[in-house]
């Protein structure tokens, strides 16, 4: 009996491990509407995650296509950072968000230069 329990231990720890690691699969393509300080925003981000680094493209409406910088998946939390130019001035955006579900992201959204200024917006998956 000793043996068994000592042997369950081992596998309800690597069974756990594995189902965060799928929980946190968030590559593919993910979009987001919502409105902002220049106006209404349309967003598509295309995630690859490979072990906790994230990478990818992120399109905006307003602001055009730009890499992911920074990125990386922690569990079911998500870091990133935007890099781009507007109306000719350069712009960075950092973001913080948490998979809550299969399907959709919680992103704070932050404008550097804008103060302390967030925006929480939400990124659900292209099926």
């Amino acid at each position: 009996m000793k043996k068994m329990c000592s042997l369950v231990a081992p596998v309800v720890f690597v069974l756990t491990l594995v189902a965060r690691l799928a929980a946190t699969d968030i590559s593919g393509t993910w979009t987001s509407v919502f409105d902002s300080h220049v106006g209404r925003q349309e967003y598509r981000y295309t995630f690859v995650v490979k072990d906790t680094k994230l990478t990818g493209t992120i399109y905006g409406s307003q602001v055009g296509e730009s890499q992911i910088r920074r990125g990386r998946v922690n569990n079911d939390a998500i870091s990133f950072v935007e890099s781009g130019t507007f109306q000719g001035s350069p712009f960075r955006i950092y973001y913080s968000g948490m998979l809550t579900s299969n399907n959709k992201i919680v992103f704070t959204r932050k404008v550097v230069g804008l103060g302390e200024a967030a925006e929480q917006i939400v990124a659900t998956r292209v099926k």
